[in-house]
């Protein structure tokens, strides 16, 4: 977890920790409707700090050109992120969308990764 007013990694269910919604404006909030892009999220009380690290970690748009990369979010139980998308959403399927819908026991041939190596 991120803490909203530092940018400090904190223990899971700290207070005053980052969380996302699809509406409102409550303090700590990254707020983005599901389906839409993900360029077009907002923060409501969240520190430069912290979306510094939001930024780097790519829980928040860094401001590139991204487009239309797709934000989807489920805020039901355990979800895990998934980075990028599959051919069924074509231009929205970018390197930055973002599925956040996902549960932990799914398992489809579009779920998959891009290994990198750096020197």
């Amino acid at each position: 977890a991120i803490d909203a007013a530092t940018g400090n990694l904190v223990a899971p269910g700290s207070a005053g920790t980052v969380k996302y919604a699809t509406t409102g404006t409550a303090e700590g909030t990254l707020v983005r409707a599901s389906g839409q892009s993900f360029a077009g999220m907002v923060s409501y009380g969240v520190s430069e700090a912290a979306l510094r690290g939001l930024k780097a970690l790519g829980l928040f748009p860094p401001g590139a050109p991204m487009e239309a990369d797709r934000f989807e979010i489920n805020l039901s139980g355990e979800r895990l992120p998934i980075r990028g998308g599959n051919w069924y959403y074509g231009a929205s399927a970018g390197v930055w969308a973002l599925f956040a819908s996902i549960a932990r026991s799914l398992a489809y041939t579009f779920i998959g990764f891009r290994p990198a190596f750096v020197i």
